[in-house]
Order: structure tokens, then sequence, then C-alpha cells
């Protein structure tokens, strides 16, 4: 935990890897939260504090990262389906953001449920990808995973 905390928190969030990139990542900011690493009140407001302000949560939780974060040049995938790990939306992480924000904000964490009850009535499924704007995420080569098992997660947000 100390390493973890040395290492990666700065400025008030975690950050993604020890690139040197100063940028809000949406899974580095939930995850040492949602595994108990981290249970200090205070790190968490700031992290989602962080996510809200980088947008991270709009249309709804949860983005990787901003649009202004340059294309990692890691991601082979980038090439068949850009921005596919860079301003998507992956829906399974976000009910683990909720839970972390219901720590702190019931009644954000309320409204961000009554989101994706929408969305999944919408869409009549539980879509893995979305896009930055908040429509199912395509590419000419790839389309967004439908009827994923992660749907257990919105209904442990609703129990």
């Amino acid at each position: 935990k100390k390493i973890i905390k040395e290492n990666f928190w700065q400025d008030g969030y975690f950050l993604d890897d020890t690139s040197g990139e100063k940028y809000v990542a949406g899974d580095a900011n939930v995850f040492p939260f949602w595994t108990g690493v981290f249970e200090e009140t205070n790190m968490l407001k700031s992290a989602i504090t962080a996510i809200q302000d980088n947008d991270l949560d709009k249309p709804f939780p949860i983005k990787y990262t901003s649009s202004s974060v340059k294309e990692p040049a890691h991601i082979g995938a980038e090439i068949f389906a850009k921005d596919y790990e860079r301003d998507s939306i992956w829906l399974h992480m976000g009910p683990l953001y909720v839970k972390i924000v219901k720590k702190v904000d019931r009644k954000k964490a309320a409204e961000y449920t009554e989101l994706y009850r929408r969305l999944i009535e919408k869409h009549k499924n539980f879509l893995e990808v979305f896009d930055k704007d908040g429509k199912p995420f395509k590419s000419p080569f790839y389309y967004t995973d439908e009827s994923m098992l992660w749907s257990s997660m919105f209904l442990d947000l609703v129990k």
C-alpha cells in the first residue's frame, strides 16, 4: 500500500502508470478503492472529484481517460477501433465506480444508477462499451459486445 501511494498518488488522484504522464484515468482511480486497498475518505473524495472534473462520468460513468490524452502507442486495437481504450465508456467499470461514490455521496450514486437503468431499458441489454458521446461503440472492425454477464454488477447496485 505504501509503495502504491508513494508512486501513484499525485495531486489528489492515482496516476495510470509510471510513464510520467499526468492525466486522470477512470480505472486507476476506481480499483484502489473498490478493492479496499485504500479506504481513506479524503483520498476517495479527491479521486472522485478528479474523475468528475475531467468529465470521466459524462454522459455516464466511466471513461478510461479524456479525449485530450494522447493516443496510446502500445494499444494495437487503436488501429482497428480508435478510442477503444481512451475516452470510451466501459459499462463494466461504471458500477464499480458507483459503489465507491455511494460511500461518500448517496444522491449522486442514485443518479448514476438511474442513468444505467435507462440505458439498459433503451438498448434492452447491458452493452460492454459506448463511445464518448454515449452511443454503442463501433468501428469498421468492431461492434460492442452484448448480453454481458456484467449486468449482474448493475443488479448489485439496485438490490
